[in-house]
C-alpha cells in the first residue's frame, strides 16, 4: 500500500490517535514525523502575564492564623484596617530583617 504523505510503497500503513489528533493511513515513518505543537502559544503567554499582574489580588490578610506580611506590603491601607498597631509594628519588624 502507497502512503499518501511520502508516496512510497510501505508494508505497515496505519491509522492512529495521537496527542487527541487522528491521522489516518499513514507509514509509521510519516506517524513518527508529525507536527509538534508550539508550546508557548498566545493564551499561555496571557494568562502568565495576568498572573504577574494580578498576583496581589490573592494575597490573603491571614496565614495559618497569622498576619501576612504579603498583605501589608500589597494593600497598607487595608492593612490598617484589619490589624492592630501592634501586628502592623511586628510585620514591619519581620519585613526590614
Amino acid at each position: 500500500m502507497i502512503c499518501p504523505i511520502c508516496k512510497l510503497d510501505k508494508p505497515t500503513i496505519s491509522s492512529a490517535v495521537i496527542d487527541g489528533t487522528y491521522y489516518s493511513k499513514r507509514c509509521d515513518a510519516c506517524l513518527g514525523l508529525r507536527v509538534q505543537k508550539p508550546t508557548n502559544t498566545a493564551r499561555e503567554f496571557d494568562r502568565n502575564r495576568q498572573r504577574k499582574d494580578f498576583a496581589k489580588d490573592i494575597v490573603q490578610g491571614m496565614v495559618n492564623g497569622k498576619p501576612n506580611a504579603d498583605f501589608l506590603k500589597a494593600y497598607p491601607d487595608k492593612a490598617k484596617e484589619r490589624f492592630t498597631e501592634q501586628e502592623i509594628r511586628n510585620m514591619q519588624r519581620n519585613i526590614s530583617n
